[in-house]
């Protein structure tokens, strides 16, 4: 999971830099959400910086995720996978980002 705007001073990272697990690991189902306009603070809490109209909502599709993940991974929860493999998701997050699959 990233943003559009998921930079980071410490070490430099940007964007593109948060896509490289996805891009180059094969070996497995994997999954990308890149959140359009997300910033890194999405994902840890954004306390009293400037931003963040989007962050309930993009917290609501991480949670939403991420259980299906677990669900579909962990317990073999088919439902769950399906939802993930299909276009469950896909259709849920509409505009408000891109849901990129490779699955083996």
């Amino acid at each position: 999971m990233t943003g559009t705007k998921d930079t980071s001073p410490i070490g430099m990272t940007n964007v593109e830099d948060r896509r490289v697990p996805f891009d180059h690991i094969s070996s497995a189902d994997q999954f990308l959400i890149t959140f359009q306009d997300g910033d890194h603070m999405v994902f840890s809490g954004r306390g009293r910086m400037a931003g963040g109209e989007k962050d309930a909502l993009f917290q609501t599709y991480i949670r939403m995720s991420s259980t299906a993940f677990w669900d579909a991974y962990l317990r073999g929860d088919a439902t769950a996978k399906s939802w993930l493999t299909g276009d469950g998701f896909k259709i849920v997050l509409g505009a408000d980002g891109a849901f990129e699959k490779k699955l083996r």
